[in-house]
């Protein structure tokens, strides 16, 4: 039905934003590791 499509929708939604966010904190972290390698 309608609503069980819909919470479907939600967690995969959840999933996605969680994915990009942890990407993102890897690049962050990534890029903070290359700026404190050079001194």
């Amino acid at each position: 039905d309608a609503l069980s499509m819909n919470d479907q929708l939600s967690v995969t939604n959840d999933r996605n934003i969680t994915k990009a966010c942890l990407e993102l904190n890897r690049r962050f972290y990534f890029q903070l590791h290359i700026i404190y390698q050079t001194d």
